[in-house]
């Protein structure tokens, strides 16, 4: 990408399988060859990105109102990546839309279990986004997520407040300013 044309450049996503995904602006870009970069196929949301991350060759991007899954297809062949992103497509039933929310970054486990924060609100899947619940926590201005395990993971935020689960993102509890 050139990025005298870039404003903005929110995020980075490095699969096992050796390409990159740029969250920017209203795109994603799918740089397909990890070794020199040379190979760059722009996907454009609709949407303000706010953060992306991904397992293998999923990714999830969250914004104003929005968590969107996207697969990418992508063939490898001896050291090059033949017809990159040619199927660099949204998995409409597992997209969410929330549009009173704006998340500020997910966390994604592996290829169902992924957690997105924002302001005013957390919220999950268990099934690759299939289905999403949401937990709503009015005075938390989530920053950060951090998935420990499949039962654990721990969100940060404004005013220094950090809210933990131990029951895989069903509930959320305050940790203790003392």
């Amino acid at each position: 990408a050139n990025s005298a044309n870039v404003s903005s450049i929110y995020s980075i996503y490095n699969s096992n399988k050796n390409h990159f995904i740029l969250g920017r602006d209203t795109k994603i870009d799918l740089l397909a060859n990890g070794i020199d970069g040379n190979s760059v196929i722009p996907k454009d949301v609709g949407f303000t990105i706010n953060d992306i991350d991904g397992f293998d060759t999923t990714i999830y991007a969250v914004g104003i109102g929005n968590i969107k899954k996207y697969d990418i297809d992508v063939v490898y062949s001896g050291l090059t990546y033949t017809n990159p992103g040619s199927n660099f497509t949204e998995v409409i039933d597992s997209s969410y839309n929330k549009a009173s929310y704006t998340y500020n970054k997910v966390a994604v486990y592996d290829s169902n279990y992924a957690v997105a924060v924002g302001n005013g609100i957390i919220t999950h899947t268990y099934d690759g986004g299939l289905n999403w619940q949401d937990n709503i926590i009015t005075d938390f201005s989530a920053n950060d997520i951090h998935i420990v395990s499949k039962n654990e993971a721990i969100a940060v935020g404004d005013d220094g407040k950090i809210y933990v689960t131990h029951n895989a993102s069903n509930t959320w509890e305050r940790l203790d300013d003392n």
